[in-house]
């Protein structure tokens, strides 16, 4: 039906479907609307939205658990350096990779995200690193640690 193809259905569905979790991660986002879109997640949450992209990612997270120590905008990818009240630093990738027949420019903005990583991991102690987001893939790699 038309009507579940509004914002204000699917919101209301994810607002209900919605579980606690520390730390999501969400591509396809309006940068104007953002904070409008994702309002059922405050106060609890902190949204940073990519600052260059039309079509944007977010990255959110439990404010209780976490504090935001840097963010990156990257082509297509936000990079997001998180503390948690233990003292772990949390880094998270959120890509929204580029679509059509571009695996070479995907391949790229994956590598610049992994060159920043690896400058992070000389600046901060990273304890854990996620990488999450829309790949736009048609097939998924495995690459063992």
């Amino acid at each position: 039906p038309l009507e579940q193809t509004t914002w204000a259905y699917r919101k209301e569905k994810i607002r209900q479907q919605m579980v606690p979790v520390d730390l999501l991660t969400l591509q396809e986002c309006n940068a104007e609307t953002i904070v409008q879109d994702l309002d059922f997640l405050q106060p609890e949450y902190a949204i940073l939205c990519h600052r260059r992209a039309r079509i944007a990612m977010a990255t959110c997270w439990r404010i209780e658990r976490f504090e935001l120590v840097a963010d990156y905008h990257l082509n297509r990818c936000l990079i997001t350096v998180l503390k948690d009240r233990g003292g772990l630093f949390v880094c998270l990738v959120n890509c929204h990779l580029s679509a059509g027949r571009q695996p070479k420019e995907r391949f790229q903005q994956i590598v610049k995200a992994m060159d920043q990583v690896r400058k992070l991991r000389n600046r901060f102690s990273l304890d854990l690193i996620i990488f999450s987001g829309d790949f736009t893939a048609t097939s998924s790699i495995f690459i063992p640690p």
